[in-house]
């Protein structure tokens, strides 16, 4: 579980953790090459709007009470000082939910509270003086129903080239989609809010995709969920938000809409079996990078999701998020690369492996790190060190599968993440037969890509230097037509890989691929770095 007061320091440096989505550059790359459109561009330079207002609470221009006041006119479409505000695409839910958390404990101004709903749990008191409202927004003169949503709406606020009519069918989707074809939970609701499931379109200004919240109307506590089978306890009815506005988003309009639409749904139906607000809540890589992937999920043309790649790949998967470096978003494409290879769009396919860890959560059988280890087995036998250090290889070379290229080491949408974000660098090179390598990376699944001589026949040597762990170790080789492992082998302590390497028959340099599966215990193992050595010596 993320420690309490992470959730309390909602204006900080480490506001990126519970919930800011900007776009960092990958590693090795410039800013400028992290996609194209100005607002990805845009990030390395200034920051998301709440990146602003922590800046400006480091740095005393503002109090907490005046960010919090700031926070909360942005979260509800309001207008705040031109001097915070910025086009960089973030996303609401974690914010509010950081905020809420504040307003349980009496830390939140109590007009922000009122503003978006968090004043009172039960439906009187949520419903007061705030009639049809989510979050801050609404109400709106306009609702459009469809068989499983009631959406809230200004018709002269949606902005072309979208109309209602994409919102209806986008909304659809993802339900016919995550709760009809995956088999995920309906969210449950509250008795004031009917069968229908409440959606707004607001206008939140540039920069601001959406959020889902349990504030406002129609959301709040709801003890069980009734379309779960097993008694979750904890769950919370939630209304969600969209952006009346996506032009000037990483991707086109519709794009936009259509990620966020999925990855705003899953989060109500993380809310509606306890996954957020139980006290087995998952760390935000979980979070965030498990909404990010079922974008993919759910509209596998949107790719707004390739605007925000990579992760720092050298960091532990068990708290991958906690750290402000570790854009949680990101980390999607890891999961993505382990569960791929079991199907994609279907109900037994790789999503199978999500649905089941958040059903794990909620049952607090498990969380993290064993919930994922343990919902790869139970979905498709899976065995998450195996699978891990697949995926390591396949996110290194990124082919698209076809030909020769095949699963576990091929990606079906390689050659677009490599278009739009560029190719993951190796964490160093040995240029020079004869040369060596003393790397670190961390335990609980991580991993390095070490660069290998690019000709000639030469022999390698990769050892566990840390005097304890595993590390699964590949020597690869683009060939030109296939993958080809030259040698791969579990290397513990004292017990190096040794091979030889004919550099000559690879189009690109080998690569020696290094992935840490040492779990050291638990469900949310706090990561450690662990030492290994790669030498190369005349064959």
């Amino acid at each position: 579980m993320r420690p309490k007061s992470r959730f309390l320091l909602v204006v900080t440096s480490a506001l990126i953790a519970v919930g800011v989505v900007t776009a960092p550059a990958p590693a090795g790359a410039s800013p400028a090459t992290v996609g194209t459109p100005a607002a990805a561009e845009a990030s390395a330079a200034e920051g998301s709007t709440p990146d602003l207002l922590s800046d400006a609470v480091r740095d005393g221009l503002l109090s907490q009470d005046e960010v919090d006041r700031y926070l909360a006119s942005a979260l509800s479409g309001d207008a705040i000082p031109p001097r915070f505000r910025s086009e960089v695409p973030w996303d609401g839910t974690m914010i509010l939910l950081a905020l809420q958390r504040r307003a349980e404990a009496g830390d939140l101004p109590a007009d922000v509270s009122r503003t978006l709903g968090f004043a009172g749990t039960s439906t009187t008191e949520r419903a007061a003086g705030d009639s049809s409202k989510c979050g801050g927004t609404g109400p709106f003169p306009k609702i459009a129903k469809t068989k499983f949503f009631k959406i809230h709406f200004d018709p002269t606020k949606i902005r072309s080239p979208l109309n209602i009519g994409d919102y209806k069918a986008s909304l659809n989707r993802v339900y016919r989609f995550e709760v009809k074809r995956f088999g995920w939970w309906k969210p449950p609701q509250r008795n004031n809010a009917g069968p229908k499931y409440h959606a707004y379109i607001a206008n939140l200004g540039s920069g601001l995709y959406g959020f889902a919240t349990t504030g406002g109307t129609y959301g709040g506590p709801v003890g069980n969920n009734p379309h779960t089978p097993w008694p979750d306890g904890d769950a919370f009815a939630s209304c969600l938000v969209l952006n009346s506005d996506y032009r000037g988003f990483p991707s086109r309009p519709r794009g936009a809409l259509d990620a966020t639409s999925a990855h705003e749904y899953n989060h109500s139906l993380q809310f509606g079996i306890g996954g957020l607000t139980g006290s087995n809540s998952p760390t935000i890589g979980w979070t965030e990078g498990g909404a990010t992937y079922m974008e993919d999920e759910v509209w596998d043309t949107a790719n707004d999701s390739w605007y925000y790649l990579w992760p720092l790949f050298n960091r532990s998967m068990s708290r991958y998020g906690d750290a402000p470096a570790e854009f949680p978003y990101s980390y999607w494409v890891v999961f993505r690369a382990i569960v791929e290879q079991y199907g994609t769009g279907t109900a037994g396919g790789g999503q199978l492996v999500m649905r089941t860890f958040w059903e794990l959560v909620s049952k607090e059988t498990a969380s993290n790190l064993g919930a994922w280890e343990q919902a790869l087995f139970d979905a498709h036998g899976g065995d998450l060190g195996e699978d891990y250090h697949e995926a390591s290889i396949a996110l290194k070379f990124l082919k698209k599968c076809r030909g020769g290229y095949v699963y576990p080491y091929c990606l079906q949408e390689a050659n677009g993440y490599r278009k739009t974000t560029g190719p993951n660098p190796n964490t160093t090179v040995i240029g020079s037969v004869g040369d060596d390598y003393d790397g670190t990376v961390q335990d609980n699944y991580a991993l390095n890509w070490v660069g290998l001589p690019g000709s000639g026949t030469y022999d390698v040597d990769v050892t566990n230097t840390s005097g304890e762990g595993t590390f699964a170790v590949s020597i690869v080789c683009d060939t030109g037509t296939e993958l080809d492992l030259v040698d791969t082998d579990d290397v513990t302590d004292g017990g190096p890989l040794t091979t030889s390497v004919d550099a000559d028959g690879c189009v690109t340099r080998p690569v020696a691929v290094v992935s840490n599966v040492t779990r050291t215990g638990g469900n949310n193992p706090m990561p450690s770095n662990m030492t290994y050595s790669v030498e190369t010596s005349p064959a």
